[in-house]
């Protein structure tokens, strides 16, 4: 079976193309289960009294001589001077922009050749407004930072609420990456790690793409002990309440996984991920199977954006 829209070959049974999300025409859909709505989980934290301000002492002896300002204004233009070149520097190298939690950056996962695991995303600012590319990558000659990036929807980055993990981000006015036409019946939201912004890996990526109202999402979850779990499946559940593998694995959401692939697909076995950092200005990583293979390659690069050489049409 071929994808109407991109002619790549699918799994059997799948719903939506690994490479281009399109919908595939009469494709079983399973049946969703009825969920009783959860209450809120989010508190609200206590506000820390203010401090008593100390005593300051409101006479002074008329044989006392007045003492200069000017040292003090100086010294408070310099306060003010350090505190925006701090903000500056902060700006410049993505850690903060227009929405605090999401990084600006380039953020590359080369696309998995079995199950077509691996968006990829390059975010920057424009003004007060954060953008978003996202994408495939595919390795020049295997060399990372010298891979081809291909735009496949662009947008606005944009607050949609919380979960344990911290904020959700959509993104909105949703067009084309290489026409740059309007796109309808689309929406992306997103999760990075906290640890993103200063070009870590470890924690869960969240990506979810809906087609006219209908979710799939991919979970990469990398954790500390260097297990490295990717999940594919249908469903809003999996971001909304910051799933974490194992219990996407209890659920019937599933579509695919690393460790043990999709129908007939094969999968890699119990992957594992490490640092393979050789550059001075971004993190490369490496997923490698059970037998020591390469399976992906990632960079991570909070700084600004345009590392690989794209293609647009």
């Amino acid at each position: 079976m071929f994808c109407p829209k991109c002619g790549r070959e699918l799994p059997k049974g799948s719903r939506f193309c690994p490479g281009c999300g399109a919908e595939v025409a009469g494709a079983p859909k399973p049946e969703q289960p009825v969920c009783e709505p959860a209450p809120s989980a989010s508190a609200q934290l206590p506000s820390s009294p203010a401090p008593n301000p100390s005593s300051v002492p409101t006479t002074m002896s008329s044989a006392a001589p007045k003492r200069s300002r000017k040292p003090l204004i100086i010294g408070g233009v310099a306060v003010i001077v350090v505190a925006a070149i701090a903000v500056i520097a902060l700006l410049a190298s993505g850690v903060i922009g227009g929405k605090e939690g999401l990084p600006n950056g380039n953020f590359y996962f080369s696309e998995d050749d079995r199950f077509g695991f691996g968006y990829s995303f390059e975010i920057k600012q424009e003004g007060d407004v954060q953008t978003i590319d996202i994408g495939r990558w595919t390795l020049d000659e295997g060399i990372i930072g010298q891979g081809l990036f291909t735009p496949l929807f662009s947008g606005t980055i944009e607050e949609d609420g919380e979960n344990e993990l911290g904020t959700i981000w959509k993104v909105a006015d949703i067009v084309d990456g290489r026409s740059g036409q309007p796109v309808d019946g689309v929406s992306w939201r997103i999760q990075f790690p906290e640890g993103a912004a200063s070009g870590e890996l470890e924690g869960r990526w969240y990506v979810e793409l809906s087609l006219n109202g209908e979710s799939m999402f991919e979970l990469f979850e990398f954790d500390d002990d260097g297990s490295a779990n990717i999940v594919s499946g249908y469903g809003a559940d999996a971001l909304d309440d910051a799933m974490s593998y194992d219990e996407i694995l209890a659920t019937d959401n599933v579509q695919a996984t690393f460790k043990d692939g999709y129908g007939s697909s094969d999968g890699y076995g119990s992957c594992v991920w490490s640092s393979s950092n050789d550059a001075a200005s971004y993190q490369k990583y490496e997923v490698n199977d059970a037998d020591g293979n390469t399976v992906m390659d990632i960079a991570v690069d909070p700084g600004e954006a345009g590392m690989a050489y794209r293609s647009d049409s």
